[in-house]
């Protein structure tokens, strides 16, 4: 009988991480942590059940879910939206920090650009790995990673290169870049 509710107890914590999953993604092993995160999260609720009662275990839900809803709220009524324009002679880059809404909209990717809203910049640099290769050379880290953008980029030089592109956005601290 114990060990029937032990096996329970681990389902129910993998169903709370399961459900609780905000990536569409669910066999990527980035998310590997996030995954292992709510399944804890799934287990001590557990527990606060077990040894106080169910109303402590949903206390503790909701302040876990208004730790994050707070600094959505104020990211989406009070957070500075000022444009950023970052231009040279191969590139003109815009971007504008978003409240995250629920879909990502990438309108344009070519090898003369990139127009995204509500996209996070290293999504914009996977979709541009397609027309420039050298980027699958570089690990990329965002600065400010609960952050989604409206980003535009126009890419006006024969002699662009992509390079110049990321030292651009690392130096305007949206990124880290390591060399892989």
């Amino acid at each position: 009988r114990k060990k029937g509710s032990i096996i329970l107890y681990y389902f129910s914590a993998f169903l709370f991480a399961t459900f609780h999953f905000d990536e569409f993604v669910f066999f990527d092993f980035q998310y590997v942590g996030s995954f292992l995160l709510r399944f804890s999260l799934g287990l001590f609720s557990i527990v606060l059940l077990k040894k106080f009662n169910l109303a402590v275990s949903i206390l503790f839900h909701s302040f876990w879910n208004l730790c994050f809803l707070l600094p959505m709220i104020y990211n989406t009524f009070f957070m500075k939206t000022s444009l950023r324009t970052v231009a040279s002679k191969d590139f003109k880059f815009e971007i504008q920090q978003v409240p995250k809404s629920i879909k990502t909209s990438v309108s344009e990717v070519s090898k003369d650009g990139i127009q995204c809203e509500n996209c996070r910049i290293t999504r914009v640099l996977e979709d541009l790995k397609v027309f420039y290769p050298v980027l699958k050379n570089y690990e990329y880290t965002e600065r400010n990673p609960y952050t989604y953008y409206k980003f535009k980029a126009d890419f006006h030089s024969l002699n662009f290169q992509i390079e110049s592109f990321i030292d651009s956005l690392e130096s305007n601290k949206l990124i880290t870049v390591k060399h892989k």
